[in-house]
């Protein structure tokens, strides 16, 4: 575990903790921040998710240029020789995977964000790749070793008949694709579908390690149930797991067991196995007193079956090997890289390819392969060369404490030349999700706003994944708890020595553009400007609109259960809506959104931005022709925070002196 030394002269109580040079920072002399160009900050990263082989012959990755143009490269380890699937303005490759030495299963965009065309293709022929499954919005969920040419394919929506969601065996086969789309185009190629369990909402379904279905998870009344599928009898068997302090983490290759992250007080988060034939766990191999495991990263060797290694994220990311070679070839890789982060993403299937992702928040990173028999380690890309050299400021794992007491973290960057004689302005960057977290990375909003001469907080309040289940788990629907988490973490940073405490503004997206403008209605004087970028404004309004779909009738029900029912709780949504709380914004508000006037979120950025003008509160709009974080959008984004720089240097100037 990754530790740390916090200095003394930060401490403020037990509640505030810093990691921060601080002798050095408040003895500098000023140094004023280098402004790096928003184009290479935002330009999309050149090597994305990356994939060894089963035989650890090739090496597929993401790559995309500087337009945002995503393709699929295909490198042959032995030659150098690469093949590539090159791609468009209206096709965007997403996920993809192996299915054999020589096979790929991989998605494309379609123009629409909302749906993934699935295709399938051999080494020498990528170029000829068949699409299997067009339009539908799916996930997949298992690739059956019995029956090679079929793939288990959740179909979350259905383009067509917009029916609920179903998993279906589809079929790769070229000659089944041509007959189906002769038939009717655009049209999935099902062989077979799965009835789910009768009780529930499905909201996951999980596979064998033979690719064959194993578990379905729902939804239903506030319960999580997990089902075991019982292959010979065609039925669906719930388990007694009680899903909250047990997560799923992985399947074992044993085709039955499941691996389990288990929160014990006093001991903290289990990793162990458990068998769902006999509804018993085995011994715990690993533990963690304050880091969920449930989002741990397994990897299990196709030689032994046995899991070699884990990564889960800390404070800090965090790999490790349980067996050999894994448990060497980590502190080997950590050793070249001992400022950085080092997770495995790859293996093959003989144990002796080993690929990791390395980086910090200074350094966006590279792609390494450890090759175990020849004691060799190559840099296979580079993340973002053209940031090499730039004056990219380090990231510092940060802890506050929450009104009601939960010690919580998060992360503080400082601009150049920070000090107690040289105050900075500090924007309270806020994540979106809000199920989500921040994580110790390069991170380009970050890098902008300190090069732009801003701190930068970056707050996981309740409801961010990853840490004890009062944090995560508990109240991870209590939107006001998340504003007052958000506000506490604002006001313990305010206090540091080198932050300009009338100098605060806060920004954020989607769920964290929520809580940026509740941050301003019911935090008055605390923010000098509030920036929300397609932001949630009304909860009200958003989860009436979830009950309008079919394939969002799980999270209808998450959120009229945990949120309130819409129509019958307006009291308890406009407690935490900004748009029925804007009477209380009196700080500069700008609002970014979608030029889409079916866009709900669009709808009600106009509805709160008349509101704003109507009150004399200065409020600017910028229309985005896609969303924010689409590559598509890229010029729409770079426009976008230009304006965003305007926006911040007229609320956070330097005050004029008395």
């Amino acid at each position: 575990m990754h530790t740390f030394n916090y200095p003394r002269r930060l401490r403020l109580g037990a509640a505030l903790s810093l990691l921060i040079p601080v002798l050095r920072l408040l003895a500098a002399d000023p140094v004023a921040p280098v402004s790096i160009p928003i184009e290479e900050l935002f330009r999309p990263l050149a090597v994305d998710d990356a994939l060894l082989s089963p035989d650890g012959q090739h090496l597929a990755a993401t790559s995309s240029d500087k337009e945002g143009v995503r393709s699929l490269v295909i490198m042959d380890l032995t030659t150098g020789k690469a093949e590539v699937i090159k791609n468009t303005t209206s096709l965007d490759v997403g996920t993809f995977q192996w299915i054999n030495d020589r096979e790929l299963l991989f998605t494309h965009g379609s123009g629409n964000r909302y749906s993934y065309r699935l295709f399938h293709a051999t080494l020498g022929r990528l170029n000829s790749a068949i699409e299997f499954s067009s339009r539908d919005l799916t996930t997949v969920v298992g690739l059956p070793r019995a029956r090679p040419n079929r793939a288990l394919v959740w179909v979350i929506s259905d383009a067509k008949e917009y029916a609920k969601s179903q998993l279906a065996e589809l079929s790769m086969d070229v000659n089944a694709v041509r007959e189906e789309a002769n038939m009717a185009r655009n049209r999935s190629t099902a062989v077979k579908t799965y009835t789910p369990p009768k009780s529930g909402i499905p909201v996951n379904w999980l596979a064998l390690e033979n690719g064959e279905l194993g578990y379905c998870e729902t939804y239903q009344d506030k319960k999580f149930t997990l089902h075991r599928y019982d292959a010979a009898g065609d039925r669906w068997i719930a388990l007694d797991l009680a899903l909250g302090p047990d997560r799923v983490v992985g399947v074992d290759p044993d085709q039955h067991s499941l691996w389990t992250s288990h929160y014990e007080a006093g001991q903290g988060f289990l990793l162990r196995r458990y068998d769902p034939l006999t509804g018993t766990f085995a011994a715990p191999i690993w533990s963690d007193a304050t880091y969920d495991l449930g989002r741990a990263w397994l990897h299990f060797s196709k030689k032994t079956g046995q899991l070699v290694a884990l990564t889960y994220d800390q404070r800090r990311c965090f790999t490790k090997g349980l067996q050999e070679p894994y448990l060497s070839a980590q502190k080997l890789v950590q050793q070249k890289y001992p400022e950085s982060d080092v997770a495995l993403i790859s293996h093959d299937d003989a144990d002796t390819k080993l690929l990791y992702r390395v980086w910090n928040p200074q350094d966006p990173g590279r792609i390494v392969l450890l090759d175990v028999a020849r004691h060799s380690l190559e840099v296979m890309s580079e993340v973002a060369p053209w940031l090499k050299g730039k004056p990219l400021q380090p990231t510092y794992p940060f802890g506050y404490t929450t009104r009601d007491g939960l010690k919580e973290q998060g992360y503080l960057t400082l601009p150049a030349g920070a000090s107690a004689t040289h105050k900075v302005p500090l924007v309270v960057l806020v994540h979106g999700g809000p199920w989500r977290r921040d994580f110790w990375k390069f991170n380009p909003e970050v890098q902008f706003l300190a090069s732009r001469g801003y701190a930068v907080l970056q707050p996981n309040y309740r409801g961010s994944p990853g840490y004890l289940p009062a944090i995560s788990f508990t109240e991870r629907y209590a939107l006001k708890k998340m504003h007052e988490d958000v506000t506490a973490a604002a006001q313990a940073a305010a206090a540091l020595e080198m932050i300009d405490s009338h100098r605060l503004a806060i920004m954020g997206g989607g769920a964290g553009g929520f809580l940026a403008l509740t941050g301003a209605s019911l935090e008055p004087g605390l923010y000098a400007g509030a920036i929300s970028i397609d932001g949630t404004l009304d909860w009200e309004e958003v989860v009436k609109d979830l009950g309008r779909y079919p394939d969002t009738r799980a999270e209808y029900e998450l959120f009229r259960d945990f949120l309130g029912q819409p129509g019958k709780d307006r009291e308890a949504f406009a407690e935490y809506s900004p748009l029925k709380q804007a009477a209380g914004i009196k700080a500069p508000v700008f609002l970014a959104f979608e030029q889409n006037p079916n866009n709900l979120p669009t709808q009600q950025a106009k509805e709160l931005a008349g509101m704003l003008k109507r009150q004399g509160v200065a409020c600017e709009t910028f229309l985005l022709k896609y969303s924010a974080y689409d590559l598509r959008g890229m010029n729409s984004s770079l426009e976008l925070w230009r304006h965003i720089e305007i926006f911040l240097g007229q609320q956070l100037r330097e005050p004029v002196a008395k």
